[in-house]
């Protein structure tokens, strides 16, 4: 008895505590619905609805992202499902490795910054990043902001809007200063940092008043409001931050990887997430590109299903890869990523753009081989197959099934060098 029936028993029994049989349930649940324009009840089992006007702007999404993760992708299939009909002539042969592209890392490794790092002192590093146009940015939507809200509302005399003077690139550099010092000396609230109590005793005071730090941070700003952008607020900062400097300071080498990270977040926000596999649960997600020690070159925040950008490949995966990759493709590059993001297509995408492939993927994604995804193997058996365009696909057991695929690599397994508690050589794939 599914859950719109069992409702309906309830409603229109006599008595609530007596279920109507099945076949009656049919019968009402038909007269109902020739008698009512209402849509049929459907479960997306992805995205938190609230129960009430209060929560209306509190949203979060489930996801899965482990290598045994048999998920359905409903934000990979909703814009023209890349694991669909789209490859479904991919011809899988025996591997032969011939027909993998030969590409040579063209580009370097670098840093490009003009000092010295072994005599630069800390604020060198973050003025790297937050640097004067920065600043400059900060102080001219701060100061606009302040002169739009004293210009649309009607101010008290006694009210500390009163004492607002424009601020400028000093003040503005000591307030940031000052936010970052706060963050490591936690006191119960901002007033706080200004008590006379001598358990809070501190230099604040020396620096800036509390109603002029109040008034920063209340006006603090960094773009104007722009109707359907979510990330108008920020937008400015974002681009010329996380699109520019970090591009700026840095060349990536030959290994790249995509994955995500979360920006903790307690308050409301209609594009707030829930991952329960990291480590901080709720708050805003971020798609990242880094290299092999960690740096970050670019990020893109998920704003929802209805901000994904359409750049023309099909789908949220693939939209985030090819935007995070732009600048980096080309030079033979090698892209890891993990099995959200693994599909046919965008494999010999990025072959067509000279750029490497390595990834897991789910077993349950169409166009990767079925004799791979269902072959039954013994511990340390590996089965593989490779497409016409190279892309192979490979199916080893371990302590369970591993997934890969690669479009550099091949399915050989060679010592890694590196053993087990029962002193037993691992293996990685060549």
């Amino acid at each position: 008895m599914d859950r719109r029936k069992r409702k309906l028993s309830i409603l229109e029994c006599d008595n609530p505590k007596k279920i109507l049989s099945e076949r009656e349930l049919e019968e009402l649940a038909l007269k109902i619905g020739e008698s009512s324009d209402e849509e049929p009840f459907q479960d997306s089992g992805s995205e938190y609805k609230p129960s009430d006007d209060s929560d209306q702007y509190y949203s979060s999404e489930r996801e899965e992202n482990s290598n045994e993760s048999d998920s359905s992708d409903s934000d990979l299939s909703e814009n023209g499902d890349v694991n669909g009909d789209a490859n479904s002539d991919v011809v899988w042969n025996d591997c032969t490795y011939t027909k993998q592209p030969n590409l040579a890392f063209t580009s370097q490794e670098e840093i490009n910054v003009p000092f010295d790092r072994s005599t630069a002192k800390p604020i060198d590093f973050y003025q790297l990043f937050i640097s004067d146009d920065i600043i400059e940015l900060m102080v001219r939507e701060t100061n606009k902001n302040a002169q739009t809200f004293l210009e649309n509302n009607t101010v008290r005399r006694s009210s500390r809007y009163k004492e607002w003077k424009d601020t400028n690139v000093q003040e503005m550099k000591m307030f940031l200063g000052l936010r970052i010092w706060m963050r490591l000396v936690n006191m119960p609230s901002i007033e706080s940092y200004w008590s006379d109590k001598r358990i809070y005793k501190n230099e604040m005071s020396s620096f800036i008043t509390r109603n002029c730090f109040q008034l920063l941070l209340r006006f603090w700003h960094f773009g104007e409001d722009i109707q359907g952008d979510r990330l108008c607020k920020i937008r400015p900062l974002l681009e010329l931050e996380a699109q520019t400097k970090f591009q700026q300071v840095k060349t990536p080498g030959q290994n790249l990887v995509i994955d995500e990270s979360m920006v903790p977040l307690t308050g409301r926000l209609n594009f707030k997430q829930y991952i329960p596999g990291k480590s901080h649960k709720y708050g805003i997600k971020l798609f990242k590109i880094c290299d092999q020690v960690g740096y970050t070159h670019r990020i893109i925040p998920y704003c929802g299903k209805k901000n994904e950008n359409d750049l023309g490949h099909g789908c949220l995966a693939t939209n985030v890869v090819m935007s995070l990759m732009t600048p980096y493709l080309g030079h033979g590059r090698i892209l890891c990523t993990d099995n959200f993001y693994t599909s046919v297509p965008l494999i010999e995408e990025l072959s067509d753009q000279k750029t490497y492939f390595v990834g897991t993927y789910r077993k349950n994604r169409k166009v990767f081989p079925k004799e791979v995804t269902t072959a039954k193997l013994k511990r340390g058996e590996c089965k593989s197959l490779e497409s016409s365009k190279g892309v192979v696909a490979l199916k080893w057991r371990d302590k369970r099934d591993v997934y890969c695929v690669s479009s550099k690599f091949s399915a050989n397994m060679v010592p890694t060098g590196k053993k087990t508690k029962r002193k037993r050589i691992l293996k990685s794939q060549r």
